[in-house]
């Protein structure tokens, strides 16, 4: 526990140092007058971060300690508002897809964005605060009882389950199990999805199964190992880890890196001690297909380029702006409002959730949700642009903009501690899995959000259940 207290305490004081370095760069290379007022983004962070970070003496107890989650959620919230201001001015790209906008509608925007970034942290430090005392009343003698990791257990429901909904999808759409191309995308991929009209519920049950697999196939190895001690159980885990990764390959570079981090996540608390090469191993592979699907993504950018790689990592960092949510994006939410605030009403709120339900979206009309009228108001045909998390919220609730993004990292560290308290494997996998995009609430919207929960953890969270209630219900019967 202290190692994680000091781990935290270095990367806490990094963020500090660096946003001051950000913000000296800022100020002195800032050479745009519409962007005259962004070194108050880096500023505010090391104020705020200052003041109600390191101060709380109270993060680390007993019951509960800031973990990756917690990790996570403030290193994207670093990334937001102290390195997208430095790559704006060390880029010197100060437009991009749809409106610009003036020096005031983007004084505006910063301003919406310190209130979010102070309500923000006030959130996070309350919700640790109140989960490091919610500890204090659990029983010490059942919390030691659970130190050791449980494996996913294997009955004939989850097994029925997994086998049907195999030769299901085989029947529908073999691809969806078994992708064209693994870690690297050549120019003639094509997305199964979109290849054939398939239901959403059947996408989203393919990726469902494959994660049942990955969990049950560690589970097994996991179980070999306790009993032989061989260190190839290990390098089968590793394997199997990196042929979901491979399978979980596509267009959205997100996925991606999600699929990653979970399986370094779970090999870590399978193993204690796993070897550095695996972390080499996986990063290594993740980056290489990150890459990979840029370059595909971004194949019109680089034709004829002398320099791709150096080309796609530019216009990447380019796009901060729009991959966290910058300064300009707000202040396009924001004129959004202006021009379709007769439009946007309880009814598109309601469709903004409803609209990312598998099967329910077909009856939904996906014309009038907030992510549409975004991308209609920056003169886009297809929503490929992603509206703010405070945008939506001055949109529906102006007083209470940085609502949703409160509500996202609340949760962060709520599942932070479901994840220390619950030492089930599978459990630990679904909770990090919805904290990434809960985290990634800086820069993903309520749609992308809600339809994380909805397809990735709501199934997975019921049907992980059911079975361990089986299981139980056997083990009291034989007893």
């Amino acid at each position: 526990m202290n190692s994680n207290k000091n781990i935290n305490q270095t990367i806490e004081k990094i963020f500090l140092v660096v946003s001051m370095l950000v913000l000296i760069y800022v100020l002195l290379f800032n050479d745009n007058s519409n962007y005259s007022n962004l070194y108050f983004l880096p500023l505010c962070y090391f104020i705020f971060f200052s003041v109600l970070f390191l101060s709380n003496k109270h993060r680390n107890t007993t019951n509960y300690r800031s973990g990756i989650a917690y990790i996570i959620a403030i290193t994207i919230i670093f990334i937001r508002y102290v390195i997208t201001p430095m790559t704006i001015i060390y880029t010197g790209n100060y437009s991009g897809i749809g409106v610009n906008y003036n020096k005031n509608d983007l004084d505006f925007a910063i301003l919406l964005m310190i209130i979010e970034l102070l309500m923000v942290m006030l959130t996070i430090n309350v919700a640790v605060f109140y989960y490091s005392n919610q500890g204090i009343k659990k029983n010490h003698k059942e919390n030691a009882l659970k130190s050791e990791i449980q494996r996913t257990p294997l009955n004939i429901t989850l097994i029925m389950f997994t086998v049907l909904s195999i030769l299901l999808i085989s029947i529908l759409n073999y691809q969806l199990l078994i992708p064209q191309d693994i870690f690297m995308l050549n120019s003639n991929f094509i997305s199964p999805s979109s290849e054939e009209k398939l239901s959403g519920g059947i996408y989203v049950l393919a990726n469902l199964i494959k994660t049942i697999l990955l969990l049950a196939c560690l589970s097994l190895l996991k179980y070999q190992y306790d009993k032989k001690l061989k260190s190839r159980y290990i390098l089968l885990s590793f394997a199997i880890s990196i042929l979901y990764m491979g399978m979980m390959t596509s267009t959205k570079r997100w996925d991606m890196l999600f699929s990653a981090i979970l399986c370094l996540f779970v090999l870590k608390h399978l193993y204690k001690k796993l070897p550095k090469i695996i972390f080499i191993s996986v990063i290594s592979l993740m980056l290489v297909s990150i890459i990979s699907i840029s370059a595909y993504k971004f194949s019109w950018y680089i034709i004829g380029s002398l320099n791709p790689m150096q080309d796609i990592i530019s216009y990447l960092l380019e796009g901060f702006q729009a991959y966290f949510s910058g300064p300009r994006n707000v202040a396009q939410a924001i004129g959004m409002k202006e021009i379709f605030d007769s439009r946007i009403t309880v009814v598109t709120l309601i469709n903004d959730f409803l609209g990312s339900v598998p099967i329910l979206s077909n009856w939904i009309n996906q014309s009038d949700r907030i992510n549409i009228y975004f991308n209609l108001y920056n003169n886009l045909s297809t929503p490929s642009q992603i509206i703010p998390m405070v945008g939506i919220g001055y949109s529906y609730f102006p007083l209470l903009s940085p609502i949703f993004s409160m509500l996202c990292e609340w949760y962060v560290v709520k599942l932070d501690y479901s994840m220390q308290k619950d030492n089930r494997i599978e459990f630990k996998f679904i909770y990090f899995n919805l904290t990434l995009y809960l985290a990634m609430c800086m820069g993903f919207n309520t749609q992308i959000i809600f339809s994380a929960f909805i397809t990735k953890f709501l199934p997975l969270y019921i049907l992980f259940s059911l079975n361990r209630k089986i299981v139980l219900r056997a083990k009291q019967k034989s007893s």
